[in-house]
């Protein structure tokens, strides 16, 4: 079962591959010609004059409402990828690990559980990588701190990481401001 905020990440890229949507993220109001009818439907311009893609019709739904994807929502979710990518370049620009040396990607706790790799991928949330080298972890905080209370080799494991990380202020780091916008533009 797919989460919201994943499931979202799956739409866009869904979008994106059938011209909908274009790179920028700028939803198109005239779909493209070799879409199905039915698809091209979706695609709604509101009173305000923006447009939205209709997920679920309102027929389908329990409100009598059409759930949409509008372009503010779209935004949104690109100010957040913006966050999180750039969070991730950062620390390969502050490690010096480019994406040809990064061995492994682990995406932890519950978003990152169900997100569809090709897909974050696709829309450039995580850095383009082959998928077998991205994996996921579930709730690794929680399962740091189970293994650090049954075992003690694992205590002292952490207490030597914990020793040798350096903490980094993302956003406050001089460069960070840079990054994101790079990432978002």
């Amino acid at each position: 079962m797919r989460r919201c905020g994943s499931g979202i990440l799956d739409t866009i890229a869904a979008l994106l591959g059938t011209g909908i949507l274009d790179a920028s993220g700028r939803l198109h109001p005239e779909a493209p010609q070799a879409l199905p009818d039915d698809l091209r439907r979706r695609v709604i311009t509101l009173p305000d004059g923006l447009t939205a893609f209709v997920l679920v019709r309102a027929a389908d739904t329990t409100t009598g409402a059409d759930i949409l994807l509008t372009q503010a929502d779209i935004r949104q979710v690109q100010l957040a990828k913006g966050a999180i990518r750039s969070g991730i370049d950062m620390l390969q620009r502050l490690t010096g690990t480019p994406n040809d040396r990064l061995a492994e990607l682990m995406l932890a706790g519950g978003f990152g559980n169900y997100l569809n790799i090709p897909n974050a991928i696709r829309i450039g949330l995580i850095p383009h990588l082959p998928v077998e080298r991205v994996s996921y972890v579930g709730n690794a905080a929680g399962l740091g701190a189970q293994m650090a209370v049954i075992s003690e080799s694992e205590r002292r494991r952490a207490d030597e990481i914990a020793r040798t990380v350096r903490h980094v202020s993302l956003a406050t780091h001089p460069d960070f401001q840079d990054v994101f916008l790079k990432i978002w533009m």
